[in-house]
Formats: structure tokens, C-alpha cells, sequence
């Protein structure tokens, strides 16, 4: 498996096995079932978002200065482990930084494993708690995926953090995807 995606080392085999676990019993729980928009794949989401709200309470506040883009940026590469060989900035303008992720991720690595689909379990299950994160930082914060560029459909996963300058520019984004 780890040379199908590189950079895993085998810490992250191990924790991707770890996923591998966690979504079998899962779909165990499930019968099978796919559908991530309720039952026990919302509740895995729910904890999710919990999970991250306790990070952030213990760690990521010191890491906030002032709600800007730059600390959106800081919680969210601290908060998933990306550094200099496993990420790049693509794009950064005032409102909005886009990375190109190549980290060793275990939803990738389940994913794969198991046959399910990361452009659904991105979607439905984790983006939403990282959104949630970076609202922690700023109520304003967006985070999304282009979800035609993400692993193992193509080299890396295109992850996009914006902050909009008022909610209603962020409503009209919105209604545009």
C-alpha cells in the first residue's frame, strides 16, 4: 500500500489502519449503508466536530492573534500536521489561501483500503468539522475542497480557506456551487 501513496511512512500506515477499523465498523453498524447524511456516519461527523472544538479550547487558541486569514491558516496547519514537504500555497490573496495537500492522510488511506469514495466521506463527514474549526477562529471563515482535485483521483487534495469580507458575499459564493 505505502507505495501507492507516497510519503506514507509507517506511522501513518499504522494510523491509517486505525480508519480502516473505524469505517468497517461503521459500515458494519450501518449494514453497508453509504448514506453519509445520517445515522451513525452524522454522529461520527457530530464527534468530529466536538473533537475539534476541544482542540482548539486546549491548543489552537494560542495560536490566534487577531481572526485574520494568517491565523486561519496557522490553526488549520497545526491542527492537521502540515508542514513545508506536504503542502504548498497555490494560491493567497487577502480573502483566501489555496494549498495543495500531499500529507499522508488516513481518510485517504481507508478510503483506498475499503473502496469508498473520498470525494463523498471528504464532503459529507470531514469538511464540515473543519469548517466548524475555523469558525472557531472567525465566524466568517469558509473552508471547502475542489473536489476534482483530490487524492487518489489526482496528486493531491486542493483544500481553499477564505475569509469573505461580509456575510452576504458569503451567502453569494454559496449560492454559486
Amino acid at each position: 500500500m505505502g507505495r501507492f501513496l507516497p510519503g506514507f511512512e509507517e506511522k501513518d500506515i499504522i494510523r491509517g489502519e486505525e480508519f480502516v477499523r473505524l469505517f468497517s465498523f461503521i459500515l458494519f453498524l450501518e449494514k453497508g449503508n453509504n448514506d453519509y447524511d445520517k445515522g451513525v456516519w452524522k454522529e461520527y461527523e457530530k464527534f468530529l466536530c466536538e473533537k475539534r472544538r476541544r482542540w482548539f479550547e486546549e491548543k489552537g487558541k494560542k495560536l490566534v492573534n487577531d481572526g485574520s486569514l494568517e491565523d486561519l491558516y496557522r490553526v488549520f496547519k497545526e491542527y492537521f500536521g502540515l508542514d513545508e514537504k506536504n503542502h504548498v500555497i497555490l494560491e493567497r490573496t487577502e480573502r483566501k489561501i489555496v494549498i495543495e495537500s500531499r500529507n499522508p492522510c488516513p481518510v485517504l488511506y481507508a478510503c483506498m483500503r475499503l473502496n469508498l469514495d473520498t470525494r463523498e466521506i471528504c464532503k459529507k463527514i470531514y469538511e464540515k468539522p473543519t469548517t466548524y474549526l475555523l469558525k472557531l477562529v472567525n465566524p466568517r471563515a469558509r473552508f471547502y475542497r475542489d473536489y476534482s482535485r483530490i487524492r487518489p483521483y489526482y496528486y493531491c487534495c486542493v483544500e481553499i480557506i477564505e475569509l469573505p469580507e461580509s456575510s452576504s458575499e458569503e451567502k453569494e459564493e454559496d449560492s454559486e456551487k
